[in-house]
């Protein structure tokens, strides 16, 4: 979501956080939009072979607790069960999902 907000990398996530602060809502949309999207795609790699996932959120150190905590962490630990329950239904073995904040 920074890259799409900022229009680009960001040693500070300043305009980031702003979007998080003055429009909670269309920032949990936004992340909703993004997991929707990230979720068969993540099968798909699984389905083509892929034997183990990453799922990194390379900003969380700038977040702090109680934003990381209202932004980011609910759309993880959704990816992660969708994920494997998508898994399930296509037929597909489970693989190790491999989930890091950064900072």
């Amino acid at each position: 979501m920074t890259y799409m907000v900022e229009g680009g990398g960001s040693s500070t996530m300043a305009q980031a956080k702003r979007w998080l602060y003055q429009r909670p809502k269309a920032s949990h949309q936004l992340l909703r939009i993004l997991t929707d999207a990230l979720v068969p795609y993540l099968v798909g790699q699984v389905a083509a072979g892929a034997q183990a996932l990453q799922l990194f959120e390379s900003h969380a150190g700038h977040l702090g607790p109680q934003l990381f905590s209202k932004f980011a962490l609910p759309y993880i630990r959704d990816v992660a069960k969708r994920v494997k329950s998508s898994l399930q239904e296509a037929g597909l073995a489970p693989v190790p999902m491999v989930r890091m904040g950064l900072g």
